[in-house]
């Protein structure tokens, strides 16, 4: 890619990371203070010495300019001030950020270039518990306000990706960790401190040396600094807000649009503003997870009426529409700036999260893909519940969707419907058919292995332990988005998805725990030891169907999945 193209998103995000980075490796640092003052200097005079080389100092400050100058940028370009409460909160953190550390920034980086003078972290730990104590207090809130501004960042980035939901849980234990201890290290080291100048007396003098003596005129500039760098910023802040009311100006005198939304409503909009612009501006539901930064495509409808009044996707709107294999005519209305009027279809529910982000296609349109299907039922379920109060079956059925449902989700499926002790699953929407097969087993066993659990743990309140019948099967389905108002949801329908059926029904008949057919134990690449092979006869298939039946967890399947 030429590097002029590359989008501001890219490159907000590349600088982003590159500060998030130097932050969490200072606050580490400072963590080292528990170890001791020693410890803490020579450790992070080490680190100090590889970022403040001269690529390393390009690097960081570098990143920080284009950050901001990013993050003015996309304020001048915004249409209305109104947004979610936590992009405004990592907005104003963001800029909070150079107010609050430009004095740190200069008293280290500073004095270090124009007056040579050692800022090692024990020089600077002695500056900090013997000044004023709000020099030190400002300095750990910037520190923390970079922090959770980056993780801010962090987390609106990562919870597009299919994978966040299963290390979520440890990267917000290390968000929560990493500040606690660089705050525990900072006071243990500035007590040491405090404890090695009261049992001598000449050790601040050995540790600050010539600088206590510097007459005013040389350090003069490192007291005027921060304060002359915070106007600068709050300056350029109030160009920004004055630049932007410039062009809502010129935009208004360029003309208007209308868009004509599904259900007949019509709202105008100044040239220049995007679809997504005009549904915010007249307050109509429209999903955007991604604040309208062109990477989650919840935002993207179905567009008719004139051809010319839009130009035509750029590449990185065409490369999100290709990975939500989206329909011709589907465009993002965050990236879509009309210059005529525009009919619209919203796709996707004002109130669709992350998780519709990630899915590989468009299934409100229908889609055709080779699937795996699960059905699962309780053995002898109803003459259970002849026994039970309807408080304990239902207590009963919910710890059994519980455990069932969490195998599922674990292991990527899609439960599509419980049918009182039933479940059905999709395997498929967002993998490869092979790993959709492979998940499908990995879930069965782990289905039998909580239905186990749960015979342990109701042993005294069942008569008889309960018992499960797994059908599997893949082939290509139909999947989409299917039904009325509330109870609209993704569901696949065709053959495969009876043949499924059968095959739970069948483990009755062999008395199997699961029985899965060959064209799915083909997908997934594993072998069938242990189990019992059959051929059976399916309605509306002229040819026999080959399948493989257990009476117990398939461990060999297991092993495939991994």
């Amino acid at each position: 890619m030429d590097p002029a193209k590359i989008p501001a998103r890219r490159i907000r995000l590349a600088t982003g990371l590159i500060l998030y980075v130097y932050v969490t490796l200072h606050l580490l640092n400072l963590s080292l203070g528990l170890a001791g003052l020693d410890t803490l200097s020579e450790v992070g005079d080490l680190a100090g010495m590889l970022i403040g080389t001269t690529p390393g100092l390009i690097l960081i400050y570098g990143a920080l300019l284009v950050h901001i100058a990013l993050a003015l940028w996309s304020l001048y370009r915004r249409n209305r001030m109104r947004m979610p409460w936590s992009e405004a909160v990592q907005l104003v953190l963001g800029f909070l950020i150079p107010l609050l550390l430009a004095g740190h920034i200069v008293a280290t980086r500073g004095a270090a270039e124009v007056i040579d003078f050692d800022t090692s972290y024990r020089v600077i730990q002695t500056f900090f518990w013997t000044g004023p104590p709000t020099s030190s207090l400002q300095q750990i809130v910037g520190l923390f306000v970079a922090w959770v501004h980056g993780c801010l960042g962090l987390h609106f980035w990562l919870r597009l990706k299919r994978s966040y939901s299963a290390f979520r849980a440890p990267l917000a234990a290390f968000f929560v960790a990493v500040p606690i201890l660089a705050l525990a290290g900072f006071i243990a080291s500035g007590r040491e401190v405090q404890f090695r100048i009261a049992n001598d007396p000449a050790w601040i003098q050995e540790t600050l040396g010539e600088f206590r003596y510097l007459p005013q005129a040389d350090t003069a500039w490192m007291q005027a600094a921060p304060t002359n760098i915070s106007a600068g910023l709050l300056g350029t802040i109030a160009l920004t807000f004055v630049l932007r009311a410039l062009r809502l100006r010129r935009e208004d005198r360029s003309g208007r649009f209308k868009v004509q939304y599904e259900g007949g409503r019509t709202v105008t909009a100044r040239i220049g503003s995007s679809v997504l612009d005009a549904s915010k501006e007249h307050e109509i539901p429209h999903a955007s997870v991604c604040g309208g930064r062109g990477r989650c495509s919840t935002c993207r409808v179905q567009l008719s009426g004139d051809a010319e009044a839009v130009a035509p996707p750029g590449e990185e709107e065409a490369k999100v529409l290709a990975r939500v294999n989206a329909a011709p005519g589907v465009r993002l209305a965050c990236q879509t700036r009309p210059r005529g009027d525009v009919k619209v279809t919203l796709l996707l529910p004002a109130d669709a999260g992350p998780r519709a982000a990630r899915r590989a296609s468009d299934f409100r349109e229908g889609d055709e893909r080779v699937m795996t299907i699960l059905f699962a039922d309780l053995r002898g379920f109803t003459t259970l519940t002849e026994q039970k109060l309807p408080y304990d079956v239902v207590f009963l059925l919910n710890r059994f969707a519980r455990e069932m449902g969490e195998a599922i989700e674990r292991h990527g499926g899609r439960i599509d419907k419980f049918m009182g002790d039933g479940i059905m699953a999709l395997f498929g929407l967002d993998t490869t058919p092979e790993q959709a097969a492979r998940d499908a087993l990995a879930t069965a066993n782990e289905m039998q292995d909580r239905l186990a659990r749960m015979n342990r743990d109701m042993v005294a309140d069942l008569p008889t332990p309960l018992r499960m019948g797994i059908g599997l099967h893949a082939g290509r389905v139909i999947v989409g988005e299917i039904g009325h108002g509330t109870a609209t949801g993704i569901t696949a329908v065709g053959d495969v998805v009876n043949t499924a059926s059968r095959l739970e029904a069948l483990t009755k008949e062999y008395k199997a725990v699961l029985i899965a057919s060959q064209d799915m134990i083909d997908l997934a690449g594993g072998d069938v030891a242990g189990s019992q092979t059959h051929e059976i006869a399916v309605r509306g298939r002229s040819a026999p169907v080959r399948i493989h039946a257990w009476d117990g967890p398939t461990a060999d399947q297991t092993a495939a999945a991994e």
